[in-house]
């Protein structure tokens, strides 16, 4: 049997960390990485454009909680992919995108190579969590564990890894293996305790709800009826418990009476969520009230709000621990707010909520950011 080349191991350790999908457009410039392909069990989904190729991957990311991979080649490849990219690294979801550059010797030497940029990495460097330049084999290997090892332990962010061209036929050497991965982050039954003493002894508690949360709204919807807490979600969050549940007011942070009633709170529990501008639509409000907050990423922990409780750890884990603390239900303790909207916002929500009583409730809706 003829030894694999770098191009064509890269395909089995790829299907060996469980790759089942790959997004792309081969080419002049990747076809190295397309030779296994056909041999392997991966299904590969031909686009007409690297940035649909992306918007692909990342959608596939957010609907099977699998990574979504990328296959693109040098320079406007890899320029017409950076904008999925971006929108994976604000959205947070996971994404590895291979692609490849220009040969070792001539790399943005300015000798007019097809494609030549002065750094694709640099590029790559400004949307990802990790960007790397393969120069060895066992460069290779470790991008792509580094990558999955990322996925599989902290917040879903996308990764980049670029091969030069005279690196794909080289000889991989060696049996390539998927990495074991390491798991996310467990809270500490200290902490599982002291957030649920904190939530009991509320008064006025509140629990926030973002795009880290989605599978812990079972838990949270426990945790609220049993302490009389009202539920809000980001944007990002919405989804994650039932609109229609009394203890649900859904996304209404943008709303000056909620932020107002956050305020005074004795007690909010903002689970994986940045609590940015973009969910209250204020890049001044701080949240001054007793807060526990549980999230992946370590920073989001820290800023813009300061937790009394910080808890770095898996959301969907450390809800279930905290609501296995509860037993008993208490009535909601707050009514939702009047709407004070001006003529333009009553208008949108009579014709959203036309829409919405149109749709059945499992309908998934893709919607522009803003206006």
């Amino acid at each position: 049997m003829t030894e694999l080349t770098i191009g064509e191991a890269l395909v089995g350790l790829l299907e060996d960390y469980g790759v089942d999908t790959i997004f792309g457009i081969p080419g002049v410039h990747n076809v190295e990485m397309y030779r296994a392909l056909p041999r392997s069990k991966i299904n590969h989904v031909l686009t007409r454009h690297e940035q649909g190729a992306g918007f692909m991957a990342d959608g596939y990311a957010r609907a099977t909680g699998k990574p979504g991979v990328c296959f693109t080649i040098t320079g406007p490849g890899l320029t017409n992919i950076l904008t999925p990219i971006g929108q994976a690294w604000s959205d947070s979801s996971n994404l590895l995108v291979i692609s490849s550059a220009l040969d070792v010797v001539d790399s943005a030497q300015g000798r007019g190579r097809l494609h030549e940029m002065r750094s694709q990495l640099q590029a790559a460097q400004s949307v990802t969590v990790h960007a790397s330049r393969a120069y060895t084999s066992n460069d290779v290997q470790d991008a792509v564990a580094r990558a999955f090892s990322n996925f599989a332990s902290t917040r879903p962010r996308p990764t980049y890894l670029e091969i030069p061209l005279d690196l794909f036929t080289q000889s991989a050497g060696g049996a390539w293996k998927a990495h074991r991965l390491p798991q996310r982050p467990l809270a500490s039954q200290q902490q599982i305790d002291t957030a649920a003493h904190m939530l009991q002894a509320a008064k006025t508690p509140f629990i926030i709800l973002g795009g880290g949360a989605l599978a812990a709204g079972e838990s949270a919807l426990k945790i609220a009826v049993a302490t009389g807490a009202v539920i809000l979600t980001t944007t990002a969050g919405k989804g994650s418990v039932p609109a229609d549940h009394s203890h649900v007011w859904g996304y209404k942070l943008g709303h000056p009476q909620v932020q107002d009633a956050l305020q005074k709170s004795d007690c909010i529990l903002a689970v994986g969520t940045e609590l940015s501008e973009t969910d209250f639509w204020n890049g001044h409000l701080r949240l001054n009230a007793p807060m526990i907050r549980i999230d992946i990423d370590a920073d989001a922990l820290v800023r813009p709000h300061a937790a009394t409780l910080p808890i770095l750890a898996d959301a969907t884990t450390t809800m279930k621990s905290v609501a296995d603390q509860f037993g008993s239900e208490v009535p909601c303790h707050a009514t939702a707010p009047r709407s004070d909207d001006d003529d333009l916002r009553r208008t949108l929500t009579q014709v959203l909520g036309v829409i919405r009583d149109s749709l059945p409730d499992d309908t998934v809706v893709a919607s522009d950011m803003t206006q």
